[in-house]
C-alpha cells in the first residue's frame, strides 16, 4: 500500500495537523468526543479559568504533562499544551495538533 504521507518541504519549524476520526477506508466519520472525556476537559478548563493560569492534566507527551489553557480558540473548546506539542479539541472530535521544532527533531532522532 502506498503511503498517504507526502514530503512537501524541509527544515520545518512548526507542523500543524488537523485530525479527524475515520473509518477503515479513511472516510471521515461524524462523531462526538466521548461524554465522560468532554466532562473531564470541561472541568480542567474551569480549573484553569479559576486560577487564571494553565492547569496540569493527566495527559502527557514526551514525558511532560499537557497543561489545559483557560481559553479555547479558533473553534476549539479545549487547548492543552507542553513544550513540544499543542492539542486543540472540539466537541465534534476534530483535533488540531501543532508540533514545534523540538518535537520534530525528537521524532527524527528516535
Amino acid at each position: 500500500m502506498e503511503s498517504m504521507v507526502k514530503i512537501l518541504g524541509a527544515f520545518i519549524d512548526t507542523l500543524v495537523l488537523n485530525v479527524y476520526p475515520t473509518d477503515h477506508s479513511f472516510e471521515v466519520e461524524e462523531r462526538r468526543v466521548d461524554q465522560l472525556l468532554q466532562e473531564e476537559l470541561k472541568l480542567l478548563k474551569e480549573q484553569a479559568q479559576e486560577i487564571e493560569e494553565d492547569f496540569p492534566t493527566r495527559f502527557a507527551f514526551n514525558g511532560a504533562s499537557l497543561l489545559m489553557r483557560a481559553k479555547g480558540g479558533d473553534g476549539f473548546n479545549w487547548i492543552m499544551h507542553n513544550h513540544w506539542l499543542t492539542v486543540a479539541v472540539n466537541r465534534s472530535s476534530k483535533a488540531q495538533i501543532i508540533g514545534t521544532s523540538a518535537l520534530l527533531l525528537s521524532l527524527l532522532v528516535a
